[in-house]
């Protein structure tokens, strides 16, 4: 509703497409998520690729923030993408995502390395850093479960409670 899309009758083929998987109608259920997919992509296919870009712009700002140069003009690089062919849009972005999610996990694990290297240094001149331990654990957990963002804020905080720390 707030992108004012109808989605009615994708809607309605998920709803009955769940009643017939209940049932254990799974050709004909699958036959109603199949409507419902078609729905999606000819009522919202232009909601669905802005807000694919939405997330690609915030991307670049990561990779910004990371030190890595020139993201926003590569994904501008990219030009209009149109939502007409929605695949091709969308597998355009995905190959530029995995690629800069690549980038990302590398540049964060070694961010979450110099972050310990740091603590450990800290602990050795006999500061208390135990929480800030915790904040890079759960730093390193964000990285492995792909949260990105949440990665780079741990190494962002860990930095700046060891300035306060030492």
């Amino acid at each position: 509703k707030r992108a004012n899309v109808d989605l009615a009758e994708a809607q309605e083929a998920v709803v009955y497409g769940g009643t017939l998987l209940r049932s254990g109608r799974y050709a004909e259920a699958a036959q109603q998520l199949d409507r419902a997919q078609q729905a999606l992509r000819r009522n919202a296919s232009s909601f669905i690729l802005s807000s694919k870009q939405r997330q690609m712009e915030e991307m670049a700002k990561l990779r910004d923030r990371l030190g890595f140069e020139h993201s926003g003009r590569r994904l501008k690089q990219l030009g209009t993408l149109d939502p007409g062919d929605l695949d091709a849009a969308l597998n355009a972005l995905t190959q530029l995502r995995e690629e800069w999610e690549g980038e990302i996990s590398t540049k964060l694990d070694q961010e979450l390395v110099s972050c310990q290297k740091s603590i450990d240094k800290a602990v050795k001149a006999g500061s208390s850093v135990g929480h800030v331990q915790q904040i890079l654990a759960k730093g390193r957990s964000s990285l492995k479960d792909r949260k990105l963002l949440d990665a780079m804020r741990a190494v962002e905080l860990v930095r700046a409670e060891l300035d306060n720390a030492v």
